[in-house]
């Protein structure tokens, strides 16, 4: 499901590019694998560091991206790996009511990657942007109203509108605004 973690077994980033392609689709909420998926998000998160471990330790045994080799997580994860994945599974499991089900706080998870969003500097990593965007648009109005103004700013600083620049990696309007629902596609 990511082009740069190969590995078979489930993990919270492959699962919530799943996710993705799941919500593209317009899968109903209603079915197993989508049940069975939020349940595994709720079990995987792991209070001690903060968030989800993007990968796990078994990753180190497939083809991956570098980014992406395991190390012990010490302490807390870092801010780029609460977000990716966290902001997003967070959307989820408010999008679907998970919380309800579930043993996990998302409405204090939901706070503290707010106050990490609100805290970042108005360049925001691309990644982790396009993270705290789909977080945005599953969210209730209010919480993506209160996060569309620096979501729009950091969009404008992190995406390049010249054409020429987009030949190469980085942030396109596409990834930002992949759809005529998309949360800022008001903006580009």
């Amino acid at each position: 499901m990511e082009p740069d973690v190969r590995m078979t077994n489930s993990s919270p980033l492959c699962s919530s590019v799943a996710f993705q392609v799941l919500r593209e689709l317009e899968v109903s909420d209603d079915l197993e694998i989508v049940h069975s998926a939020i349940g595994y998000f709720a079990n995987s998160y792991q209070p001690k560091i903060g968030g989800w471990d993007p990968t796990g330790p078994n990753v180190d045994d497939y083809d991956r991206a570098p980014w992406w080799d395991h190390s012990p997580i010490e302490g807390r994860l870092t801010p780029l790996k609460v977000v990716n994945p966290g902001a997003y599974i967070c959307g989820y499991l408010k999008l679907i009511g998970a919380d309800s089900d579930s043993d996990i706080a998302v409405d204090t998870i939901v706070e503290d990657l707010l106050d990490l969003f609100f805290n970042l500097p108005e360049e925001i990593e691309l990644h982790a942007l396009m993270c705290f965007i789909r977080m945005g648009g599953m969210m209730s109005v209010d919480v993506a109203e209160r996060m569309l103004p620096k979501l729009a700013r950091a969009a404008h600083l992190t995406v390049s509108e010249n054409e020429e620049d987009w030949r190469g990696y980085g942030g396109r309007p596409l990834c930002i605004a992949a759809a005529p629902s998309s949360l800022l596609v008001s903006e580009f």
